[in-house]
């Protein structure tokens, strides 16, 4: 018992009270702490919500019964308009109307939407109210009308104007977003395309001449962004799978056959535009595919038009000239079941080049790439209808194009003149990852540690570990021996070691 109660039993003068025993109690001062009161629980619990109530900004919220039924998306505008005008939220209103809507410190105006002004940006020599005058000035406000500048804050009176503020910060962000995948995308995949521009540049080494911009200009792959596009990436998986788009980008089709024939379709000494199909030719890691969009008559949407999809197993070759000139001819197989194509395409390198590897990749098989000035290429599928097609140079042929002519029944294309091809400088060479190296982190024994756990390695010095798991609380988990456990930080430092995969 607490003292303070055998002190109030002993004061009794009570005769049951004393028969009772509670006068042989001895008491001791301080013996039992007495328990805090209800009143001073109280107290004390108030007293921490204040303080932690001091601690936050208040924001007083309003609540609104839609309904007395407890139904949900059931209004009660009668009853919610009794609520509204009994809180007085209508006169709220008008009064922060009247006043101002909004108001920050300078400081924290500044930090949140200094990204919006590009003077800012830089280094700007000012006070904070300086530049919060020059955030609203780049914006398009006028002191006084929409906002107004205090001795430490800012008022904004229109809620309308910090919306658009908001607004405006987040496209801000939007294309600061943007920019950086752009950067990050273009830094993980600059190797990779590297790699590739060599590649595609050993297939026209000292072979062909070659067009100044075709040499310095990037490889990207997909130039038409068709893997956004919803209608490519549903042809792309019309087998179940969806395939690896390698490189997209528009062509110039030459129509070489046709129900009026090809002599009496090239009936000008030159190829008229009608006469060629501008298409897209699409590679992917299993596909060749060249299509065009068109207008579906009957629901009005857009369609794919596709002329041929070939498996990369029925490609035999690719035929180039020696010339400055865009023309490539795919050859396929006859169980492709399509003419060879003869097309125009300004990154013919960059398509071929990705073309071999493809095929290099999937089957194991070397494409050959004919460099020669005349070929014959057959036109029908249902008869054998040979046409010639050869290569003239033309100083006269603008860089960058060519000239398609009839010559006594056949094709000759006018290419311009370009860079010899035994001075086209290579490209810089980067070596590939070999991915059977694997590069692990080992640590090496400093001194020796004797395990006094069951989870705690043994080791003498220069012993050397695999680390498993980084540093934590000052032990590292490695494998030792076929081992697994703890190793102390300090006893152990860190190496490199490379291994080969069997």
């Amino acid at each position: 018992l607490f003292d303070d109660m055998v002190a109030v039993m002993q004061s009794s003068s009570e005769s049951f009270v004393a028969a009772q025993g509670w006068m042989d109690i001895k008491r001791q001062e301080g013996q039992k702490k007495r328990p805090p009161t209800v009143g001073k629980q109280f107290k004390s619990q108030v007293a921490k919500l204040m303080k932690a109530l001091k601690l936050c900004t208040p924001h007083y919220i309003r609540c609104i019964k839609p309904n007395a039924q407890k139904r949900p998306d059931t209004y009660d505008l009668k009853e919610v308009r009794r609520q509204v005008k009994y809180l007085g939220l209508l006169e709220n209103v008008k009064v922060r109307r009247a006043g101002y809507a909004f108001r920050e410190s300078f400081v924290r105006f500044v930090s949140r939407y200094r990204c919006l002004c590009p003077k800012l940006s830089k280094r700007f020599r000012g006070t904070e109210a300086q530049m919060c005058a020059e955030i609203c000035k780049h914006i398009g406000w006028t002191s006084g009308k929409e906002f107004l500048l205090g001795k430490t804050k800012i008022f904004i009176q229109l809620a309308a104007s910090l919306f658009l503020l908001e607004d405006l910060i987040e496209r801000r962000r939007n294309a600061a977003a943007i920019v950086i995948q752009k950067a990050y995308r273009r830094f993980k995949n600059r190797k990779k395309y590297l790699i590739l521009r060599y590649k595609c540049y050993e297939v026209v080494a000292n072979k062909k001449e070659r067009r100044q911009q075709s040499i310095k200009r990037e490889y990207r792959g997909d130039y038409l962004d068709f893997r956004y596009n919803q209608l490519v990436q549903g042809l792309l998986r019309q087998d179940g799978t969806k395939e690896e788009l390698l490189f997209a980008d528009r062509s110039q089709v030459a129509i070489l056959r046709g129900k009026k024939g090809l002599f009496r379709l090239l009936r000008s000494a030159f190829v008229k535009e009608d006469q060629f199909s501008q298409r897209f030719i699409v590679l992917t890691n299993a596909y060749l595919y060249s299509f065009e969009f068109a207008l579906d008559e009957t629901t009005r949407k857009t369609v794919i038009k596709l002329y041929f999809r070939v498996p990369l197993s029925q490609i035999t070759g690719v035929t180039l000239s020696t010339y400055a000139d865009n023309y490539a001819i795919v050859h396929f197989a006859p169980a492709a079941r399509t003419v060879d194509i003869v097309q125009a395409c300004r990154r013919k390198t960059e398509l071929v080049g990705l073309l071999v590897n493809a095929i290099q990749n999937k089957s194991n098989r070397s494409l050959p790439v004919n460099f020669t000035n005349k070929v014959e290429i057959n036109v029908s599928l249902k008869k054998q209808k040979m046409v010639e097609i050869s290569w003239i140079r033309d100083p006269t042929v603008a860089q960058g194009g060519q000239v398609l002519k009839l010559i006594r029944h056949n094709v000759r294309v006018h290419a311009p003149t370009g860079i010899p091809a035994a001075r086209v400088q290579p490209p810089p060479k980067v070596t590939e990852t070999d991915k059977s190296i694997q590069v692990r982190q080992m640590l090496e024994a400093v001194y020796a540690f004797k395990g006094s756990d069951v989870d705690e390695l043994s080791f003498e010095v220069g012993d050397k570990m695999t680390m498993i798991e980084a540093e934590n609380q000052g032990w590292y988990k490695a494998t030792l021996n076929g081992k697994t456990g703890y190793v102390p930080v300090d006893y152990v430092k860190k190496i490199r070691h490379v291994e080969k995969k069997a």
